[in-house]
């Protein structure tokens, strides 16, 4: 991420390129920590990765694994005991090819199809056959609007609206998004010099209160069916905490569960972005005393290091049994945090490191534990729960 500048990343390039059930209405929130914790016994699985930039993004459909490489055009296909069955999607202006890789892709659990946004954040829309039905070819985020024109730009560029869609990008650190129904969530953030997270005092502090934190809209209507929704919780705006404003959301039933790196609440929306509840126990051993950053230097310079140094809650996932939350201990240990459908913590596991769960296949959870990179080697993981 480059220095703040003059007006927001997206600004930037349109100028180069011109219900939920009853008992959830209530808040589920709980104070309560918990320490205690079992060994999660994995079967590892180990894919060699030589061929690609060990850099992207793993996703699961039905019994197949898939592999999307950030900075390589292609996906990738294996079996659940990890053994390479296809490459799909090639390199080009042809049939079945893609000029630019995918930075981030998803799989949408009814239709099955691919959706990826790729490095100039176009969005593509793949079949199970791997044929492309659509490509926006421009980015998304110039699509908002069929009258957003010069005297508009100048406006926003002096008076920052957070109402205006014009205002926000895709949120890169957060790394997903999510096709539902057909309907594309994304997460979004702004860098306007006058609006941004970096620029500790009123700047950040209306950032954080009114800015919103996803975009959805209807692939076939971008413009009408557009939609703002989510805020940051308020405890960053008690502490000015850039480093770990990170989030991370899964959809499952028509709910949209978001978990806050600093927060131990998962908040549960619904589809129009409403607040349903929140739920969530605090580890003991995350105590999130996290330094304060002064400016956009500070935040660039320590978040590395703020990471290994502090603890935070990391990915979540949500199916019909439970809702799962990997976290990073102070101390350096990763866990998951299983929930029941009722919003209980029914059990916290210790991990060898960080596990993304990717989905369930039988009565297997399948997830990604990253890269071995003495062998080359992604490290899948393979356990019943």
């Amino acid at each position: 991420m480059g220095k703040i500048i003059l007006m927001t990343k997206s600004i930037i390039i349109s100028i180069i390129l011109l219900f939920c059930l009853v008992s959830c209405i209530e808040s589920h929130n709980n104070t309560n920590t918990t320490t205690q914790s079992s060994e999660l016994q994995i079967d590892k699985i180990l894919v060699e990765g030589g061929s690609s930039s060990l850099v992207g993004q793993w996703l699961m459909r039905d019994s197949l694994l898939y592999f999307v490489d950030s900075y390589v055009v292609g996906i990738k296909e294996y079996s659940t005991q990890g053994t390479f069955l296809a490459q799909h999607i090639g390199q080009g202006r042809g049939p079945k090819e893609l000029i630019q890789p995918a930075w981030v892709t998803t799989i949408d659990n009814e239709n099955k199809k691919f959706f990826i946004m790729d490095t100039n954040c176009a969005l593509v829309e793949i079949d199970t056959d791997y044929e492309i039905l659509r490509n926006t070819i421009s980015p998304w985020f110039m699509i908002l609007s069929n009258s957003f024109g010069s005297s508009d730009l100048n406006n926003l560029l002096n008076n920052p609206d957070p109402d205006v869609p014009e205002m926000y990008d895709y949120n890169f650190e957060c790394n997903r998004m999510i096709s539902h129904k057909g309907r594309l969530y994304l997460p979004v953030t702004t860098e306007h010099i006058k609006y941004n997270k970096f620029s500790k005092g009123r700047i950040a502090n209306n950032y954080w209160k009114n800015s919103y934190t996803f975009i959805s809209f209807d692939l076939d209507n971008i413009v009408e069916s557009k939609k703002l929704f989510g805020r940051y919780p308020k405890l960053y705006r008690k502490k000015h905490i850039p480093a770990f404003s990170d989030y991370d959301f899964a959809i499952y039933e028509d709910k949209i569960y978001v978990s806050y790196m600093a927060d131990p609440m998962i908040h549960v929306l619904n589809l129009e972005g409403e607040e349903l509840c929140s739920f969530g126990v605090a580890d003991a051993n995350i105590k999130g005393k996290y330094p304060s950053s002064a400016n956009f230097d500070d935040y660039e310079i320590n978040k590395n290091r703020y990471l290994e140094i502090f603890g935070y809650y990391d990915r979540i996932y949500a199916d019909d049994n439970y809702v799962i939350r990997s976290c990073k201990r102070d101390d350096g240990n990763w866990i998951i945090q299983v929930y029941d459908i009722e919003y209980n913590l029914i059990n916290t596991y210790s991990t060898d490191s960080r596990l993304e769960i990717l989905g369930k296949y039988q009565d297997y959870y399948y997830g990604n534990m990253g890269v071995d990179i003495d062998s080359e080697c992604f490290i899948l993981a393979k356990f019943k729960l």
